[in-house]
């Protein structure tokens, strides 16, 4: 399951809704963690706040390192 960037009505909010952090009207929600984020995904899909789903950072040492290995190879 995805995570979600929630953006707030107002892009400048700063403090808490439902439980979840914003920070300059922004807050990333996991609704795989635990019961109170899929619950609060719930309230932002309700309320209408936007929602875009995220994927997972890229870790770019595994790419670095196949590069390498593949250089090595040559």
């Amino acid at each position: 399951m995805p995570k979600y960037l929630v953006s707030a009505p107002r892009p400048d909010f700063q403090g808490a809704i439902v439980g979840v952090h914003f920070r300059d009207g922004a807050a990333t929600v996991d609704p795989a963690a635990d019961d109170a984020q899929r619950a609060a995904l719930q309230y932002f899909q309700r309320a209408g706040y936007t929602m875009t789903a995220i994927d997972e950072p890229v870790d770019d040492a595994p790419a670095k390192t196949r590069a390498t290995s593949k250089g090595a190879q040559s």
